[in-house]
């Protein structure tokens, strides 16, 4: 509920914003010309469309092993709800297959997102540990969940989903895509 309120907050300000380059647009021409205000709406257009270069924050990965070692024919997928919120959740994504030199369960990739509605919230993953623990994947996810107001960060909050993920047979043998949601989320799978 309060990421549904936080991007209603946004959209209420961005529009607000709109409207005070409209009215600053109409002073302009009355007062200085046409010249002027096409110059200032050619301002704000410019200055709204810079994007700003970020160098991506690499994620730590532990308890990963090289693709090779599991057959390609073998490789599986697991979504793992992490939270779920009204209009969003964070997601888990797990590659993960019996190794060729043994049937152990090995991980291959593991990567994590927020889906939905993310209007100024954003989700910064920092460390993914995922360990197999017989017929489980342990796991642990540590982030920043990042609260910006028309892009600028007002707050940054610490985030840590651990949890398993069991491994039943059918999820050891179906080539489909497989969503889990853990048993302390609370969260509908949503498919």
């Amino acid at each position: 509920m309060l990421h549904l309120l936080w991007n209603l907050l946004n959209l209420a300000i961005l529009l607000y914003f709109l409207y005070l380059c409209l009215k600053a647009t109409q002073l302009l021409r009355q007062n200085l010309g046409w010249w002027a205000a096409a110059i200032f709406v050619v301002g704000i257009f410019s200055s709204a469309g810079k994007s700003v270069t970020q160098q991506a924050d690499e994620v730590q990965k532990h308890g990963l092993v090289s693709r090779n070692r599991v057959a390609e024919q073998a490789i599986r997928r697991i979504q793992v709800k992490l939270q779920k919120e009204l209009l969003s959740s964070y997601n888990l994504y797990l590659l993960y297959g019996p190794a060729k030199d043994s049937s152990n369960v090995v991980v291959i990739d593991a990567y994590s997102t927020m889906n939905g509605l993310m209007g100024g919230v954003v989700w910064k993953p920092k460390f993914i540990a995922v360990n197999p623990a017989g017929n489980t994947l342990k796991y642990n996810v540590t982030g920043i969940l990042e609260w910006r107001l028309l892009g600028m960060t007002l707050y940054s909050e610490f985030k840590q989903h651990q949890g398993n993920v069991p491994l039943n047979e059918s999820l050891k043998t179906d080539t489909q895509f497989q969503t889990v949601v853990p048993d302390d989320t609370d969260c509908p799978v949503l498919n």
